[in-house]
């Protein structure tokens, strides 16, 4: 799952379709996979495929944090969320 959501977000040869991108991340989020979780917290925060929602995008966050994704725990600590 994780090429072909990543093709889709950075458009590696397929057109650039971030609301593809986000029902991969979903999938792979809604399975407990943190990267998952964590991309679709960044397209979250971003409004990538989505509406803009911070508190979405903390909420997936969070769920990442928790399993060690470093790149939510930055995140979260930049924004002073406590996990």
């Amino acid at each position: 799952m994780h090429r072909i959501d990543l093709m889709n977000y950075c458009d590696l040869g397929v057109e650039n379709d971030y609301a593809n991108a986000v029902e991969w991340y979903k999938k792979a989020a809604e399975q407990g996979d943190d990267w998952g979780q964590a991309n679709l917290g960044r397209m979250f925060q971003y409004g990538y495929g989505v509406v803009r929602d911070k508190s979405l995008a903390i909420a997936w966050y969070k769920l990442a944090a928790k399993q060690g994704n470093g790149l939510a725990i930055l995140q979260l600590e930049q924004w002073n969320v406590t996990i």
